[in-house]
């Protein structure tokens, strides 16, 4: 873990927030716009420096290194999560990669890549959302945010992993609304413009 720990915590009315693919872009933003307004908001990402740095920029951010691909450094980032505050009331599954991939060219695409791409962008969503919720489910009101894209609904020929993944993150979202929807827990799909990603932190 990374930055300092809130204490005194209280479950009724405080706001925590945790944000995967926070150190840049849209996960970035919102980062910053939760903290601007007193949420307590923990930070997940790959880079312990980058998110050093962020925890640095933002003092009460809470920083913990977690790749949604590895299901161990999930499990061992949310044990982290869990010592250190009461419940979540905000996830925000953030964390995306987007490579143009040519399934027609004479050199096929990395498997490796392509893995990569779906663990990120779908699997270790759903890993995340798994594992989180039994801390939402402590809050008297949460929600689970998953950031989508349009080329969910209408694909892009040259990304088509990516395109293939959000549309599996629209169809989860679906599904995992349906299921929670009998508990405290809401389920929200973002589906954001082209965002220039150079702003979003401001």
């Amino acid at each position: 873990m990374i930055g300092r720990r809130r204490p005194h915590l209280k479950p009724s009315d405080d706001d925590v927030v945790l944000i995967t693919g926070a150190t840049s872009g849209i996960g970035a933003g919102l980062a910053t716009r939760f903290h601007a307004r007193e949420a307590h908001v923990v930070i997940t990402g790959r880079d312990p420096e980058r998110l050093s740095a962020m925890a640095a920029e933002h003092p009460g951010m809470t920083a913990i290194v977690m790749d949604v691909c590895d299901p161990e450094s999930v499990r061992r980032a949310m044990a982290d999560i869990a010592a250190s505050i009461p419940h979540l009331t905000t996830l925000i599954n953030n964390a995306g990669v987007q490579r143009p991939l040519d399934f027609s060219a004479q050199e096929r695409p990395a498997i490796a890549e392509i893995a990569d791409e779906i663990a990120t962008n779908f699997t270790g969503l759903v890993d995340v959302s798994s594992a989180a919720l039994p801390l939402l489910r402590l809050a008297p009101r949460a929600r689970v945010v998953h950031v989508g894209f349009g080329l969910g609904f209408v694909p892009l020929a040259g990304a088509p992993v990516y395109s293939a993944t959000k549309a599996a993150v629209h169809s989860f979202t679906v599904s995992l609304r349906h299921q929670l929807r009998r508990t405290t827990v809401q389920v929200v799909e973002l589906v954001p413009p082209v965002v220039d990603h150079r702003c979003t932190a401001a």
